[in-house]
């Protein structure tokens, strides 16, 4: 039997199928969908390859553009009647709240789909195809009254297809919605099958997302002090990758916290919105959340249990108020929590999101304060190159 475990022998592992999805399975996605973070634990696993054809990347960006332009439109609209109502001109100034600019959001969205799906090349010669098929109303492109569509889902085909052609001996599955230019019911229309046939091809074609996925994976709920979970947790200790993400993602940025002052009853109460300049001195785990294990195989291959979690951080460190009369002052000590989702396969750490820094609960004050006054009281030290402290250390 093949080995398809990524540490296996060279000459021992079996090609990986492959799962290429059309634009209309991905385009209703929202990004926090639990979706994305099974695709990353595929992804991880390295047992499986999920992609999308580049025709499918442009289409998605495209059409997450018209959406975010329309909304923008419509909300600079509203702001501006609701601003009428209240003011008239040279009476206040009208300032529309911070959204993502367009280029941003896009940027935001391209990283998604590229950081969690393989993006295989749009050829010169699926390009080609396309057009020609379209020009000739050959499947899966179609007449249309007395014109043709179907340029771009030619080109996804053939990108299916170059996909198929280029490693025989693997298996493809093509998953669309898309029953119109594709076919009915899981079956591809009888040129298209003909085509696949004739070539000698390995292309399997699904309309469900969801049995494309319950065919490779399997998501399952943990208790909270499950046993591998904690084991991998307490290795985060030595895990530079997850710990350089995390300051990559505070440091030299403008960032909420509390100053930390406990001649107050409430250490914490005195919050900003605006610190500069941040030194982070400590990275401490209060608690984790939303457990779950991904376990990622085919028929052919073990399973790989990849463990999710949401980790609660407090992070200390130092860093200079900012006011608009005055500017940066002095360093002060500061204290926020974040919360960070992560992945652990067998060997590795990723990181899927880092949230904004945000107060302690009441359920996190008291850990925090023993934080807060553990890091005071050394001095603040050195900067850590990564530091998780122990409960027990506290």
């Amino acid at each position: 039997m093949a080995d398809l475990r990524p540490d296996a022998p060279k000459g021992l592992r079996a090609p990986l199928p492959t799962l290429i999805l059309d634009t209309c399975v991905v385009t209703t996605l929202p990004w926090n969908s639990t979706i994305w973070e099974l695709f990353r634990a595929v992804r991880t696993a390295g047992l499986q390859r999920i992609a999308i054809p580049e025709m499918v990347l442009m289409e998605l960006l495209a059409q997450r553009s018209r959406e975010y332009d329309s909304a923008c439109k419509k909300a600079y609209a509203a702001h501006e009647a609701l601003w009428k109502l209240q003011f008239v001109e040279n009476e206040a100034f009208h300032h529309f709240p911070a959204v993502y600019s367009p280029q941003d959001y896009l940027k935001r969205w391209e990283e998604i789909y590229r950081t969690t799906l393989e993006v295989l090349p749009l050829s010169r010669e699926a390009a080609v195809e396309g057009l020609r098929r379209e020009a000739y109303r050959l499947r899966p492109a179609r007449a249309n009254g007395k014109g043709a569509v179907g340029s771009r889902d030619a080109a996804i085909w053939m990108t299916v297809l170059e996909q198929a052609k280029g490693d025989p001996s693997g298996s493809v599955c093509f998953v669309s919605k898309n029953t119109d230019d594709f076919g009915p019911n899981g079956i591809l229309y009888p040129d298209m099958a003909e085509e696949v046939k004739v070539a000698g091809l390995d292309v399997e074609y699904l309309t469900s997302l969801d049995e494309a996925l319950n065919r490779i994976s399997r998501r399952e709920v943990l208790p909270h002090d499950d046993p591998d979970l904690t084991e991998r947790l307490s290795a985060l200790a030595a895990a530079d990758v997850f710990t350089a993400s995390i300051y990559n993602s505070l440091v030299g940025q403008s960032v909420a916290g509390a100053a930390v002052d406990f001649d107050d009853e409430d250490p914490f109460a005195d919050w900003e919105t605006h610190w500069e300049a941040l030194t982070i001195r400590m990275l401490y785990s209060m608690d984790w959340r939303d457990e779950v294990a991904y376990s990622t195989g085919t028929t052919t291959a073990e399973p790989v249990r990849t463990l999710a979690a949401t980790l609660s951080l407090f992070v200390g460190g130092e860093a200079q108020r900012w006011t608009q009369r005055m500017g940066t002052g002095a360093p002060e000590p500061v204290a926020f929590a974040i919360d960070v989702r992560i992945l652990m396969g067998p060997h590795s750490v990723s990181v899927a999101s880092v949230s904004d820094p945000r107060p302690f609960t009441s359920t996190e004050e008291a850990t925090a304060s023993a934080a807060a006054a553990t890091l005071l009281s050394s001095d603040w030290g050195p900067p850590p190159p990564h530091l998780f402290e122990q409960q027990e250390e506290l």
